[in-house]
């Protein structure tokens, strides 16, 4: 299931940052904004608020401004928050990116670091006549500015986070009623499994002359129940046990809840994250192991068809 058009970037916020000579008489404001890390970046550390301490930022601490939001999320397992440095370069390693070093621009009289031109802008304009590189340094000027985009725990309860969550459960739901719709084609034979509200539903789309498959009207704990119970259905998703299933795939219920909630916090802590996370990792590997002629659209069918 491809979901890298969902990036970390997208839910992370602007980062005030500090330096390691003025961090301490900055406690204050930030205690009052109630943040809890103090990024400076120039010298490689942070001020962690609760544990009143500094402490160093470690290369991994820094993403590439594309790296998917689940891959973000992943990361973010590892340290107590994640930085977007406009400004940094990196190289592709083993088809991963490896921050670098600062980005550097050739202009006339040298190549120099992007934090280097930012930092001293009225002194590389006079060097220049030409508008394209005077142009060039007032754009790393106004990108300083916003320079560091800061990546927390917290920021996995936005909304963008949660339409990632949905759209993997979403097509879940789908493609379960697809495979149960093909391996039980008569509606009726679910009756013993099915809600007495699934049932409702169905009938009355018969009425409506709209005939649609009796698991299109289940909840998700439904579909998965039958699902679960079928060795047939469950090998197709790449499961050979029940008690797997259940336990890689319940948790789900919880999940889809509590998302179609937005008042309710998703992720409290690390374990919280790392649990949601692994359910959805679980969810996306179970849609990929199955098979691509069983990921069908349906439309539904008229009584006369």
């Amino acid at each position: 299931m491809y979901l890298d058009f969902f990036t970390g970037k997208e839910i992370a916020s602007s980062a005030k940052t500090s330096t390691i000579d003025s961090y301490e008489d900055e406690v204050e404001e930030y205690q009052k904004k109630d943040y809890t890390y103090i990024p400076i970046p120039d010298s490689k550390k942070y001020y962690d608020l609760s544990r009143d301490e500094l402490r160093e930022i470690e290369q991994g601490q820094y993403l590439h401004p594309d790296t998917p939001m689940l891959e973000a999320f992943s990361r973010l397992q590892e340290y107590p928050f994640l930085l977007f440095d406009d400004f940094r370069d990196f190289r592709s390693e083993d088809g991963e990116y490896i921050p670098a070093g600062i980005k550097k621009f050739n202009l006339p009289d040298g190549s120099f670091r992007a934090d280097e031109i930012a930092n001293n802008p009225d002194d590389f304009r006079e060097r220049y006549d030409d508008e394209t590189y005077i142009d060039a340094v007032d754009s790393l000027e106004e990108m300083a500015s916003e320079r560091y985009e800061i990546l927390t725990l917290a920021d996995a309860n936005k909304r963008r986070a949660r339409e990632l969550f949905y759209r993997v459960l979403s097509e879940f739901e789908v493609q379960l009623a697809h495979l149960i719709e093909q391996e039980y084609p008569d509606s009726e034979s679910l009756f013993n499994e099915a809600k007495p509200e699934a049932i409702g539903r169905w009938q009355k789309s018969k009425i409506d002359e709209l005939v649609v498959h009796i698991s299109e009207h289940m909840y998700l704990s439904t579909l998965l129940k039958i699902v679960g119970k079928s060795e047939n259905l469950r090998e197709k998703m790449g499961y050979s046990s029940r008690n797997q299933f259940d336990n890689d795939l319940g948790g789900l219920v919880k999940l889809r809840n509590r998302i179609m909630h937005p008042t309710q916090t998703l992720v409290h802590d690390t374990d919280d994250l790392k649990k949601e996370i692994n359910r959805v990792n679980r969810t996306v590997e179970a849609l990929d192991n199955l098979n691509a002629k069983e990921i069908q659209p349906k439309f539904p069918k008229s009584v006369d068809q």
